[in-house]
């Protein structure tokens, strides 16, 4: 959970269209000293990314801006965690259905 203006947030579930709009901010970023986005940008990703913990909440009324530097670090670190987690199970995923494939297959290269 995280707290910003007063308000619990999750990270929520993505769709598509949020995927994009983050590719898209993220995109632009450099990465050199850590992430280097502008204020908008942050608070944008935070709009994508959290959803009230409260379902009764409206994200629109809460001013992302009063978001702390400690608190949009947290959310940014577990986001992208959370997606690289994601990404590797995937990846791990095909390649346990290459090798079953090739183990069905006879083919034993990796």
């Amino acid at each position: 959970m995280y707290l910003i203006d007063g308000k619990q947030f999750k990270l929520k579930d993505l769709t598509l269209e949020d995927e994009e709009k983050i590719s898209k901010i993220t995109g632009k970023a450099t990465f050199s000293n850590g992430l280097n986005l502008s204020s908008a940008d942050l608070i944008t990703l935070l709009k994508l990314v959290l959803e009230p913990a409260n379902e009764k909440e409206k994200i629109e009324k809460v001013n992302f801006a009063k978001c702390t530097q400690k608190t949009y670090v947290t959310v940014l670190k577990d986001f992208f965690s959370q997606k690289i987690k994601e990404q590797s199970d995937l990846i791990n995923y095909f390649k346990e259905l290459k090798m079953n494939a090739d183990m069905r297959s006879g083919n034993m290269t990796g």
